[in-house]
């Protein structure tokens, strides 16, 4: 994954460089492709805004969620780097209200930090499970995240 540009200018074309993804559609040479509304490869913007997000790292991933998890599922949280990074001392998690600890990793290079935990033994069928996850970075002073997310399983 590429970092987003501190600046851009607007007279400039939207590319790798400059550009990730408008939702899912990639933005190829400086061109949208897909669906936006109307026609397909017709694009309709009305009142479009583009902000740069705040600076500091974000979830970028959370599973399982949703119904029908399996019952041996591992916990799997991806924390993305923007701008300030993931402090992976700083990482807690827990599982149903209970501090866990979780396996953390993050390679060399990598903007990706990789937070898992696998509960022991089983999920209760049609069970209700919680996971927190808090976590700070590396800005001065320090910006605390704190993600709730349910799964049934």
């Amino acid at each position: 994954m590429q970092r987003i540009p501190d600046t851009y200018t607007p007279a400039g074309n939207f590319d790798s460089a400059n550009t990730l993804y408008f939702g899912k559609i990639p933005v190829t040479n400086g061109t949208l492709a897909g669906a936006f509304g109307g026609f397909p490869g017709e694009a309709r913007f009305s009142g479009l805004t583009i902000q740069k997000p705040s600076p500091g790292p974000y979830v970028k991933s959370f599973s399982p969620v949703g119904g029908a998890v399996p019952s041996n599922a591992v916990v799997v949280v991806e924390l993305y780097d923007y701008i300030t990074q993931v402090v992976s001392d700083s990482i807690h998690l827990s599982f149903n209200n209970l501090p866990v600890t979780p396996s953390i990793d993050k390679p060399a290079g990598s903007i990706v930090t990789t937070v898992s935990y696998d509960p022991p033994g089983d999920l209760d069928a049609g069970s209700i499970n919680t996971v927190m996850i808090m976590f700070s970075d590396n800005s001065n002073p320090p910006r605390t995240q704190t993600v709730f997310r349910l799964s049934l399983a």
